[in-house]
Protein backbone atom coordinates (compact mmCIF):
# COMPACT_ATOMS: atom_id res chain seq x y z
CA UNK A 1 0.00 0.00 0.00
CA UNK A 2 1.37 3.42 -0.93
CA UNK A 3 1.39 6.27 1.57
CA UNK A 4 0.92 9.84 0.46
CA UNK A 5 3.76 12.19 1.39
CA UNK A 6 3.39 15.92 0.78
CA UNK A 7 6.12 18.54 1.12
CA UNK A 8 5.29 21.30 1.83
CA UNK A 9 1.95 21.16 3.60
CA UNK A 10 -0.11 24.26 4.41
CA UNK A 11 2.57 26.48 2.84
CA UNK A 12 5.16 25.38 5.43
CA UNK A 13 7.81 22.68 5.57
CA UNK A 14 5.74 19.91 7.11
CA UNK A 15 5.70 16.25 6.20
CA UNK A 16 2.18 14.77 6.24
CA UNK A 17 1.64 11.00 6.37
CA UNK A 18 -1.94 9.69 6.59
CA UNK A 19 -2.12 6.37 8.41
CA UNK A 20 -3.60 3.52 6.32
CA UNK A 21 -6.93 3.55 8.16
CA UNK A 22 -7.60 7.15 7.17
CA UNK A 23 -8.46 7.91 10.78
CA UNK A 24 -5.25 9.64 11.82
CA UNK A 25 -2.34 11.61 10.37
CA UNK A 26 1.27 12.01 11.37
CA UNK A 27 2.85 15.43 10.77
CA UNK A 28 6.55 16.20 11.03
CA UNK A 29 7.99 19.67 11.14
CA UNK A 30 11.25 20.01 9.30
CA UNK A 31 11.89 23.48 10.72
CA UNK A 32 14.40 24.28 13.45
CA UNK A 33 12.64 24.69 16.79
CA UNK A 34 15.28 26.10 19.10
CA UNK A 35 16.62 23.80 21.78
CA UNK A 36 13.34 21.80 22.04
CA UNK A 37 12.74 23.01 25.60
CA UNK A 38 9.36 24.35 26.60
CA UNK A 39 11.10 27.62 27.50
CA UNK A 40 12.19 27.87 23.86
CA UNK A 41 8.56 27.52 22.82
CA UNK A 42 7.66 30.47 25.04
CA UNK A 43 10.19 32.56 23.07
CA UNK A 44 9.53 31.38 19.50
CA UNK A 45 5.98 30.02 19.48
CA UNK A 46 7.06 27.47 16.84
CA UNK A 47 5.08 24.54 18.30
CA UNK A 48 1.93 26.60 18.68
CA UNK A 49 2.31 27.74 15.07
CA UNK A 50 2.89 24.12 13.91
CA UNK A 51 -0.26 22.93 15.68
CA UNK A 52 -2.30 25.82 14.31
CA UNK A 53 -1.05 25.45 10.72
CA UNK A 54 -1.59 21.68 10.60
CA UNK A 55 -5.12 21.94 12.02
CA UNK A 56 -4.31 20.15 15.28
CA UNK A 57 -7.21 19.59 17.65
CA UNK A 58 -6.66 19.98 21.41
CA UNK A 59 -2.85 19.45 21.24
CA UNK A 60 -1.29 17.52 24.13
CA UNK A 61 2.45 17.26 24.89
CA UNK A 62 4.68 16.11 27.74
CA UNK A 63 7.91 17.38 29.24
CA UNK A 64 10.01 14.59 27.75
CA UNK A 65 12.62 13.13 30.08
CA UNK A 66 13.85 9.91 28.35
CA UNK A 67 11.72 7.64 30.53
CA UNK A 68 9.25 4.78 30.25
CA UNK A 69 6.38 6.95 31.50
CA UNK A 70 3.28 6.70 29.28
CA UNK A 71 -0.03 8.42 30.02
CA UNK A 72 -3.61 8.14 28.90
CA UNK A 73 -4.41 11.80 28.19
CA UNK A 74 -7.52 11.52 30.41
CA UNK A 75 -5.11 11.17 33.38
CA UNK A 76 -3.38 14.48 32.72
CA UNK A 77 -4.23 17.72 34.46
CA UNK A 78 -5.15 20.36 31.84
CA UNK A 79 -2.57 23.14 31.59
CA UNK A 80 0.03 21.27 33.66
CA UNK A 81 3.20 20.04 31.93
CA UNK A 82 3.75 16.44 33.06
CA UNK A 83 7.08 14.54 32.82
CA UNK A 84 6.97 11.50 30.54
CA UNK A 85 7.61 10.15 27.06
CA UNK A 86 4.40 8.60 25.75
CA UNK A 87 0.79 9.58 25.21
CA UNK A 88 -2.26 7.49 24.38
CA UNK A 89 -5.68 8.91 23.59
CA UNK A 90 -9.11 7.70 22.54
CA UNK A 91 -10.43 11.27 22.30
CA UNK A 92 -10.30 13.77 19.46
CA UNK A 93 -6.84 15.15 20.32
CA UNK A 94 -3.53 15.82 18.63
CA UNK A 95 -0.51 14.30 20.39
CA UNK A 96 2.89 15.97 20.13
CA UNK A 97 6.33 14.40 20.46
CA UNK A 98 9.66 16.22 20.12
CA UNK A 99 12.59 14.47 18.47
CA UNK A 100 16.13 15.30 17.46
CA UNK A 101 18.29 12.19 17.27
CA UNK A 102 15.59 9.95 18.82
CA UNK A 103 12.94 7.96 16.97
CA UNK A 104 9.22 8.73 17.32
CA UNK A 105 6.75 5.85 17.43
CA UNK A 106 3.11 6.33 16.40
CA UNK A 107 0.36 3.76 16.88
CA UNK A 108 -3.28 3.68 15.80
CA UNK A 109 -5.90 1.12 16.86
CA UNK A 110 -8.62 0.95 14.21
CA UNK A 111 -11.05 -0.86 16.49
CA UNK A 112 -10.97 1.63 19.39
CA UNK A 113 -9.80 4.59 17.25
CA UNK A 114 -7.08 5.21 19.87
CA UNK A 115 -3.80 6.87 18.98
CA UNK A 116 -0.40 6.76 20.62
CA UNK A 117 2.69 8.93 20.26
CA UNK A 118 5.95 7.96 21.92
CA UNK A 119 9.45 9.44 22.20
CA UNK A 120 11.86 6.50 22.07
CA UNK A 121 15.32 7.74 22.84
Amino acid sequence: MKHKINIPCNGRKYLEIPLPSGGAYVFFSLAAAGDMSHESEMKTGSRSRFFRETGAVNPVMLNQIHSGLVYDTRELEPGRLTDGDGLVSCRNESLGVLIADCVPVFLYDRKTRSIGAFHSG
